[in-house]
């Protein structure tokens, strides 16, 4: 009978070749109003599609069968239409209205750092999502402030315009930063934590997206602990006539009396959209607690205050959307931001320097996409992106008033472009693409206004390029298994002249180097019911040595000077996960647990210069290290957390994360793991006003490794365990008019965060205005 049937389909769809219908319709919210990019998925065949400007959608070109329809759309409730039947015929849905989520918080935001659109809860992986909500109510000074609170993130700060997350015991070029899908990573990223996360403004973004554990499948080099995607705000091309938006923001801090503005327009008309935006900021020295139970901790330069630790940035961010019709659209974005003379506070207080100064911090980021959604029936959509990349770092040191004043300016070029196209064919779905980076380095260091050494911290003429190309495939083997299998194929190549006033180290010779790497991943997702899901994964990452790993030549942190290393190997990671999420009507939680192999560790270690260990330059005595591979390690954690909603108006949350870091060829701790952290608070909802208190807490940390021990920004013996008390509200004062009250540290605790080179701020009263229209 089975057979029969089969066959009498077959000659049906024969007889029937050539003839195709549609299933069409519009999508509007429960009020009538239409909704714009609602994504939509029809099943057989995973096709998708999103809503134009007037809700519409179309699905063209099916045969006859039946169909499902799935509607996801941001703060409202995923809808589902079965047995949509098309016969002989165009199935005209009419109006589909979605229903707007009661809870915001348990929103199911769709996900794209992981280069296809999902719900959370529908990911195998581990991912934080901070919403623009989210973003407006923590009130942060910065992109990284914004992450402190997100399960399985600390935030280390060197000084006060930095900060830098560390992910799974993983930190700065260790983790892969993008930017609207671009890399923010270049050659040049330190091992150290750095301050290049702050360069984004906070203030342009939509959403920050995390995906936590190795990415290198997707990503390439640098995704071994986690990739952060800096998702900017995009206009939305609406109506016929023109409209015209503004957006308005000042807020003020008093521990370091800081000062924002920021002003905002966006166009709106037909299929046109611009928007435009500049912040400033400006802040004094850092205040820390007064109540101090460490006497380690009580080391700043001004009593109370951290001094120098004041710094000014400004940002200016402008993007261009066209439509060209209703599946494509163009995008044309430009990005500045400029940070001026931030000072490196524990060369202060640890190392009495006289002047250490980031002179200027500059980045520009101009890019042009073009993304369209294919009606075809393997190829869903294809999205291309050319960029260039500037960014460029000096700094200003001098040891005693009476020492040589050193300037050095650090220039990278990147251009970049990638591709990507997504695909279904029956029960499965596919991701590929390529990515081209090429970064160009200019590097010089003068002494006195005098040109008088060879290079740079990095070789001056330097280049890194590379090339890669991935394919993912994410099959549906039932309705409750989906597994996920993916591979991706990477080079990377350096090439630099070996020369240097430290004239043995280098024959005067070009060096050239190429790194491959070939990686793969597996993840699993079982659904056992609506409301629970387990996951299991397995993924290879790797980092390829880049410039600073590589060449690079001069002070690093504390009393070291760092030689370049031309003997490195690419570290390599593999990563076994496992984990649960919980998505009921009263609690929302997630845990994964995690083992992570590291073979040829990349690290900082003791190393030799003319037979001596040590160096003097500029009236200074300095231990000599370079970037080594130090062997094999591990790093093992679990991360938690949880909403629970006590009714629709309070909410309970609270997350914890550990993890534990050995090198066993070394035989001591992995350097740089903070120690458990974690936060836990309530929040009460009502209408147009929100409060929210809660604790941030680290336990004491006093496993360190070797190159730990060498770091004065970590107190002898540890980082001694803190706890913050802090409460916050909200209120709409009218439908163009909002505050934020903060009041951070309110028992004015001295503390400092692993591995932070400034103590963190002590009471701190925050206030922010925003007007809308």
């Amino acid at each position: 009978m089975i057979r029969k049937s089969t066959a009498l389909v077959f000659l049906l769809a024969v007889s029937t070749a050539g003839q195709t219908y549609s299933i069409e319709g519009v999508v509007t919210g429960p009020e009538g109003h239409p909704l714009n990019e609602v994504h939509m998925t029809l099943i057989p065949g995973w096709h998708t599609t999103l809503t134009d400007e007037k809700g519409r959608f179309v699905f063209s070109a099916l045969a006859d069968g039946d169909y499902s329809l799935r509607f996801q759309f941001i703060g409202f409730e995923t809808k589902t239409l079965d047995n949509v039947a098309v016969v002989n015929q165009t199935v005209d849905l009419g109006t589909v209205r979605l229903t707007v989520r009661v809870l915001e918080a348990m929103e199911d935001v769709v996900v794209t750092a992981t280069r296809s659109q999902h719900r959370e809860y529908e990911l195998p992986e581990a991912v934080n999502i901070v919403s623009r909500r989210e973003i407006t109510e923590r009130n942060a000074k910065t992109a990284a402030e914004a992450l402190r609170e997100e399960p399985g993130i600390a935030v280390q700060k060197t000084n006060h315009g930095g900060g830098s997350a560390i992910i799974r015991g993983f930190s700065s070029n260790q983790i892969l930063i993008l930017v609207d899908g671009i890399r923010l990573n270049n050659s040049t990223f330190r091992l150290g934590n750095h301050q290049y996360l702050t360069t984004v403004d906070n203030q342009m973004l939509e959403r920050i997206e995390v995906v936590r554990g190795p990415s290198s499948v997707l990503y390439g080099s640098d995704a071994m602990g986690g990739t952060i995607n800096l998702i900017t705000r995009r206009p939305v091309t609406e109506g016929k006539s023109a409209q015209v938006h503004y957006r308005a923001l000042t807020r003020f801090a008093s521990a370091d009396q800081e000062k924002t503005v920021r002003a905002e327009i966006s166009l709106h008309r037909d299929k046109f959209a611009f928007q435009s935006g500049f912040s400033s900021k400006s802040g004094g020295d850092l205040r820390r607690g007064a109540n101090s139970r460490h006497s380690k901790l009580e080391n700043s330069t001004n009593g109370l205050m951290q001094t120098p630790s004041g710094f000014a940035a400004h940002d200016l961010d402008s993007k261009l959307v066209y439509e060209l019709s209703s599946l494509s659209k163009i995008i044309l974005a430009y990005q500045m931001s400029r940070q001026q003379n931030v000072p490196r506070y524990d060369k202060y207080e640890n190392n009495n320097y006289h002047r250490w100064m980031y002179r200027l911090q500059k980045r520009d980021l101009a890019y042009l996409v073009y993304d369209s959604q294919i009606d075809g029936r393997f190829i869903n959509s294809f999205k291309a992106t050319v960029s260039s990349h500037q960014q460029a770092e000096g700094r200003e040191i001098q040891k005693s008033i009476h020492s040589s004043l050193t300037r050095e300016k650090d220039d990278v070029l990147t251009y970049g472009f990638t591709a990507q196209m997504n695909g279904a064919v029956s029960k499965h779905q596919i991701v590929f693409g390529t990515e081209i980076y090429n970064d160009q380095v200019s590097s010089t260091r003068s002494t006195d206004g005098e040109k008088t050494e060879s290079r740079g911290r990095y070789p001056d003429g330097a280049a890194y390029s590379s090339w890669g190309l991935y394919f993912q495939d994410e099959i549906r083997i039932s309705s409750s298994l989906t597994s996920r299998v993916g591979l991706r194929t990477s080079n990377y190549s350096a090439n630099f002249p070996l020369q240097s006033e430290v004239s043995d180290l280098f024959s005067g010779e070009q060096y050239d180097q190429d790194f491959k790497a070939l990686t793969g991943s597996f993840t699993s997702l079982l659904k056992l019911n609506n409301e629970t899901f387990l996951n299991l994964n397995v993924a290879q990452s790797f980092r390829a040595p880049n410039l600073s790993d590589l060449a690079k030549l001069g002070e690093s942190k504390g009393s070291i000077y760092e030689i370049p290393n031309t003997q490195l190997k690419p570290e390599k990671v593999v990563n076994y996960e496992a984990g649960v999420k919980l998505l009921g009507s009263r609690l929302r939680a997630s845990g994964s647990a995690y083992y992570s192999v590291i073979s040829n560790l990349i690290a900082s270690a003791d190393a030799l210069h003319l037979g001596q260990s040590t160096i003097d330059l500029h009236g200074a005595t300095y231990k000599i290290k370079s970037k080594q591979n130090t062997g094999r390690a591990f790093i093992r954690g679990f991360e938690a957390s949880a909403h629970f909603y006590l009714s629709d108006y309070i909410i309970l949350r609270a997350n914890i994360t550990s993890s534990y870091g050995h090198n066993s060829s070394a035989g001591e701790p992995v350097g740089g793991i903070p120690p458990m952290f974690g936060l836990a608070g309530i929040r009460w909802n009502l209408h147009r006003f929100y409060a929210d208190s809660y604790i941030r807490f680290a336990g004491k940390q006093s496993r360190l490794s070797s190159d730990d021990l060498d770091d004065p920004r970590i107190p002898e013996g540890g980082t001694p365990m803190w706890l913050t008390i802090n409460v916050r509200g909200g209120l709409e004062i009218s439908n163009s008019l909002s505050m934020q009250v903060a009041l951070e540290n309110v028992t004015d605790l001295n503390y400092r965060e692993h591995g932070s080179g400034i103590n963190g701020p002590g009471r701190n009263l925050i206030i922010s205005f925003q007007w809308r229209k």
